[in-house]
């Protein structure tokens, strides 16, 4: 239910797995030695709640410290047999009411996704905290955020991956009257008539509280310095 959320945003993203442990064993993690401890990848879509009047005036920490939004997320099926899988040519698609709205590839997750995870993986190690087996980690989007202002399903697909999908809807006045008065997502992409996707995946909506590896504030500040 839209009413439900402050301004609510939908990304496409891949999600790990684990299925063992990443305690600290004397050898920094890399993409190549953390994805052992990968057990499954999903197709996801992250959504985000912007709960600011602009909150590109926020310092990184202030995002970091309010999980950059996070407000759920809906998985496809598990793929265990994964490794064989180009992630530099996996190619992710977001779709509003059949709308292409975003496109991107494993590669514009740190130019890897499994080097998200054994960042992850080392810092975590790092705060005395390390992994443990069962944890669902977001690995990252390959597109824009994209906000949703009225009734809309969404669909995201990876290929060789899977894919996954939500659907929003209105049911209160005050928020069906903004829906029908918008016309237009805040990225200026056009939204298409509503219709029925048939996901023929059934997905799974987790806790939060089991998908997210949360990080000190300081600590990822200073990484995104690096970066940059």
């Amino acid at each position: 239910n839209l009413s439900d959320f402050h301004r609510i945003g939908v990304e496409c993203e891949i999600a790990a797995r684990l299925s063992r442990d990443l305690p600290e064993t004397g050898t920094p993690y890399d993409r190549e030695n953390v994805a052992g401890a990968v057990g499954a990848l999903m197709a996801g879509i992250e959504m985000v709640d912007d709960r600011y009047d602009d909150y590109t005036a926020f310092p990184t920490p202030i995002l970091v410290a309010d999980d950059f939004f996070n407000s759920g997320v809906v998985l496809s099926k598990e793929k265990t047999s994964w490794k064989s899988l180009d992630f530099l040519k996996l190619e992710g698609v977001m779709r509003i009411d059949d709308v292409e709205v975003g496109r991107g590839s494993g590669a514009d997750i740190l130019g890897h996704p499994m080097e998200a995870l054994a960042w992850l993986a080392n810092h975590c190690i790092s705060l005395g905290a390390p992994l443990k087996k069962g944890k669902f980690i977001m690995l990252g989007s390959v597109v824009k955020t994209v906000f949703i202002e009225k009734p809309a399903t969404v669909s995201i697909r990876f290929d060789e991956l899977g894919e996954a999908s939500v659907r929003f809807v209105c049911i209160c006045s005050g928020c069906l009257n903004a829906c029908l008065g918008s016309s237009q997502m805040s990225d200026g992409h056009q939204l298409g008539t509503a219709g029925n996707i048939v996901d023929t995946n059934p997905v799974e909506e987790l806790d939060r509280s089991r998908i997210t590896a949360m990080i000190s504030a300081d600590s990822i500040f200073h990484f995104l310095l690096h970066l940059a």
